[in-house]
């Protein structure tokens, strides 16, 4: 059965779900997927995690204005449901992400390859973690260079130790082996590699992308740790966004109520001694925009001679 052309697919959902009660549940059920798929996206890819939130924050308001809900109140509390859904959601996405992608750092020039550590995940007691990386021997130049390979390792609190790595065996495909084993105590870390080139007139350094690890904290203890940054993260790209947007949406709904409940001032609906309200008929200065009787709102009957004499003074010129 084709839809009527006055009935849309818009008004067949809102007025299936309005009948059956439906319609308040299964839009916040709707929205809140949409935004967790846009979520699950954004963690799946960091460098997008920027947009693909504040994309959430667009989408948000905008997603319930479509199931026709156009309370300003209900639309704030049904933000605010979400936000309260996603914030803890983020914690639980980001940190299965990355207890379950373990890293295999490299450099943009071939310099490093493979660096890793071992283990990656560990429950929080301290213990010896093995890093290790691949460095290129023609990258290296030990006979004109001093170069020296560095495991950086940023702590819980975001201070960075250097470890100078100690050289191993060859490889087959021409790389030299590093590694260097550090003692860590609980937390959750991040690490990269670097190559220090230097020799009497110059210093080049080559860096490793930078990840995760090791991590020495229980996942459950991740993500209640991590839960108030999600809530303030969320709050910053997500929930602000909606809240302005909808804050918007509300101010145009009483712009429009305001102008649908405005009255028109008649020039003729006075006499010698001035103008009328036409809502209660008492006397009013010409100009208000709020009759002090009544509180209707006013507005005024355009002069007709006014307008066909700046429109031929236009058509002259």
């Amino acid at each position: 059965m084709s839809l009527s052309k006055k009935e849309t697919v818009q008004d067949r959902v809102v007025n299936t779900l309005k009948k059956k009660g439906l319609l308040l549940p299964m839009a916040f059920l709707a929205v809140l997927l949409i935004d967790l798929l846009i979520l699950y996206g954004t963690i799946q890819s960091p460098q997008n995690f920027c947009l693909g939130v504040v994309g959430i924050g667009i989408i948000t308001p905008f997603a319930f204005i479509w199931f026709r809900i156009k309370n300003p109140k209900l639309l704030f509390a049904l933000i605010t449901g979400i936000f309260l859904v996603v914030a803890p959601m983020f914690s639980v996405m980001a940190a299965e992400y990355i207890y379950s992608a373990e890293p295999r750092l490299f450099s943009d020039n071939d310099a490093m390859k493979d660096g890793r550590t071992e283990p990656y995940t560990w429950n929080g007691e301290t213990r010896t973690f093995n890093f290790t990386v691949l460095a290129s021997s023609e990258y290296l130049d030990m006979a004109h260079y001093n170069d020296t390979v560095y495991l950086n390792i940023s702590d819980p609190n975001g201070n960075v130790s250097n470890y100078t790595m100690y050289q191993g065996e060859n490889t087959a495909d021409g790389y030299i082996e590093f590694y260097r084993p550090v003692e860590l105590e609980k937390g959750v870390y991040s690490f990269y590699f670097s190559i220090k080139k230097s020799n009497n007139t110059s210093t080049d350094w080559t860096y490793t992308v930078w990840s995760y690890g090791p991590l020495n904290l229980e996942k459950t203890e991740h993500i209640l740790s991590t839960m108030p940054y999600a809530f303030l993260a969320t709050f910053m790209y997500f929930g602000f966004l909606s809240y302005i947007i909808t804050g918007m949406y509300w101010w145009t709904q009483i712009a429009r109520k305001k102008k649908k409940d405005m009255v028109t001032v008649r020039k003729d609906a006075g006499d010698g001694d001035g103008l009328k309200c036409p809502v209660c008929g008492n006397r009013i200065d010409e100009g208000i925009e709020t009759c002090p009787y009544c509180g209707a709102e006013l507005e005024y009957e355009e002069d007709e001679e006014e307008n066909e004499s700046v429109e031929s003074s236009e058509s002259a010129e």
